[in-house]
């Protein structure tokens, strides 16, 4: 209810989010500009966001803090960055929300940190609730999503199952000679497509087998080869 609709309407699980407090209770919310109040100490403000969520107690906030490595009993205005988005995570899960909105949700944290942070979700997601998580970082929308939105100048240009993405992908070959070969040398070859050239090194996308595109290479000198499956950010 911060911004009101100029036109239309919004349902979350069946209600007007702007009427019934009880939608709230169901969704847990980190930002990606995330604020916190930095005299409390991180068990003060669970403690906080405890009673607007009608929790008994503290609900899994002592068992995420323990898996995330939290202090609880430091003042947040003391902790470093990567500990503050702890916290923030901790806040945004601790009442096992039925929806959990994630934006830029493992910056600041180191990479440990950030494999216990998806096995969070994961589990979250075998018990039945939805994630949704913004990130730039497509490696980690690759590793965390089912299905993946693209947002391109404010328009949602694409929805795809991460699946569906995959098997329409290519391979990528890498290949550097000692000489670079010819432009269009290797425009004869079905399913191959060159993509680009830094000096001596030509990438290619390849599509099917690589038996055509391994003997047109034989006919330079090749210092290396390089090749990998397609990843979320070259689909």
């Amino acid at each position: 209810d911060l911004i009101r609709p100029t036109r239309g309407r919004i349902e979350v699980f069946g209600k007007n989010p702007r009427h019934d407090v009880s939608v709230r209770r169901r969704i847990g919310y980190l930002p990606g500009d995330l604020r916190l109040y930095d005299r409390l100490t991180g068990r003060e403000l669970f403690t906080y966001f405890a009673h607007p969520r009608a929790l008994g107690g503290l609900g899994r906030a002592n068992d995420l803090a323990r898996r995330l490595e939290l202090p609880l009993d430091r003042p947040i205005g003391s902790l470093s960055k990567g500990t503050r988005q702890k916290v923030g995570l901790v806040q945004a899960m601790m009442h096992e929300p039925d929806l959990l909105v994630l934006d830029e949700p493992t910056t600041g944290l180191d990479p440990l940190i950030q494999q216990s942070f998806y096995t969070l979700v994961a589990e979250m997601r075998e018990a039945g609730a939805t994630v949704f998580l913004s990130s730039h970082f497509l490696p980690e929308v690759q590793h965390v999503a089912d299905r993946v939105a693209l947002i391109r100048g404010g328009r949602l240009v694409l929805i795809a199952a991460v699946n569906e993405l995959r098997a329409r992908a290519f391979a990528r070959l890498e290949a550097t000679f000692a000489t670079p070969p010819p432009i269009g040398a290797f425009a004869h070859i079905d399913g191959v497509r060159e993509i680009e050239r830094h000096g001596q090194t030509v990438l290619f996308a390849l599509r099917g087998e690589a038996d055509a595109l391994i003997k047109a290479l034989a006919r330079f000198r090749v210092l290396g080869i390089d090749s990998h499956e397609a990843d979320l950010e070259d689909i």
